[in-house]
């Protein structure tokens, strides 16, 4: 299965004050204690492979476009990667529309798009732990009606999963400037692997993950 489902109960605090243990069903210890290395290590290496995608963006759009790197950082700039995926598309709908429509490009880009979903929330959301357990928190929503909605904890094999996914990716990203075989072949591997591991669900379907 490619997502799992986790119980409301396990990922919320209890009332008062004091230490909580990580390893019990106390709760999660936030970030003012210490993270644990392998919290840390999973983090990393996932924000490591978002990287890699973005990076591997540029060379596509380069490769595309006959652009020089320094003036493709001109053109481009920093953009958001929202933005990044938009000006590809764009530019695929130019340069190689089939490739764009075929179900193996649009199966890579809406992996990117979830990837870098997932991706957004680890880097910008407050954060708790507790062993085998990162647990982010939207602390900046308008409506805290029901904050079911705004827990999204990620098991750390989950948050690994996703990093080798993203390694798989984007070696399929790149073959959009390659044969249209290539493209399938390695979408087919991306969704393989998707699909014969645990990952974290889509963020914009958070309140699945937990039964209240």
């Amino acid at each position: 299965m490619p997502f799992t489902v986790h119980d409301a109960d396990f990922h919320r605090n209890p009332a008062g004050d004091g230490p909580l243990d990580p390893d019990g069903p106390e709760g999660y210890q936030s970030q003012d204690v210490p993270i644990p290395e392998p919290h840390c290590q999973a983090i990393g290496r996932f924000v490591a492979a978002c990287c890699t995608i973005e990076k591997r963006f540029y060379y596509l759009v380069q490769g595309l476009l006959g652009l020089e790197p320094e003036l493709s950082r001109a053109v481009f700039g920093q953009p958001s990667y929202s933005q990044l995926i938009s000006r590809l598309t764009t530019i695929l709908e130019i340069k190689s529309p089939e490739k764009l429509k075929s179900e193996s490009g649009q199966y890579i880009l809406s992996s990117v798009r979830y990837i870098m979903s997932v991706r957004n929330i680890v880097v910008h959301q407050d954060l708790a732990y507790r062993t085998g357990w990162i647990r982010y928190f939207k602390d900046n929503a308008k409506d805290f009606s029901y904050p079911n909605n705004l827990i999204y904890p990620i098991k750390l094999v989950e948050l690994d999963n996703l990093s080798k996914f993203a390694g798989w990716v984007q070696i399929a990203l790149g073959f959009f400037s390659g044969s249209q075989q290539e493209l399938d072949e390695w979408s087919r591997r991306s969704k393989e692997f998707f699909d014969n591991n645990d990952l974290p669900e889509p963020p914009e379907k958070r309140v699945n993950r937990l039964k209240a």
